[in-house]
């Protein structure tokens, strides 16, 4: 198998502002995100990943989508070799939390998953 996605962070930001004022998180939450760059290193096509963030009270959040903030990441690309794909991932998570790792899963039904330690 040729499918080799590198993750590259470029900047994190804790509860960015929208510029959408019907997009805010909910009470006693805050958005989280990270920007990144996907690359296909491999020598086959590549397809998005599943992110996931646990936070400091040990809850795990899936992706979550904010308008108005930053260019989310495509959640369905498809990338041929060499190809590249730049974006926001959010999470919404308690106010009151912060983020402990994020994992990006390249294919649920392997055990290839990247995690990036935040604290």
């Amino acid at each position: 198998d040729n499918k080799k996605s590198k993750v590259t962070i470029l900047q994190s930001a804790d509860n960015p502002p929208s510029s959408n004022q019907f997009s805010k998180p909910a009470a006693g939450k805050k958005w989280w995100g990270l920007e990144v760059v996907i690359e296909n290193v491999g020598t086959a096509e590549v397809s998005s990943l599943d992110w996931k963030l646990r936070d400091s009270k040990d809850i795990e959040h899936d992706r979550t989508f904010v308008t108005g903030a930053g260019q989310n990441l495509d959640v369905a690309f498809r990338l041929t070799p060499g190809g590249k794909s730049q974006g926001w991932v959010y999470f919404e998570i308690d106010s009151d939390a912060s983020p402990k790792w994020i994992r990006a899963d390249p294919n649920p039904f392997l055990k290839n998953d990247l995690y990036f330690d935040i604290r």
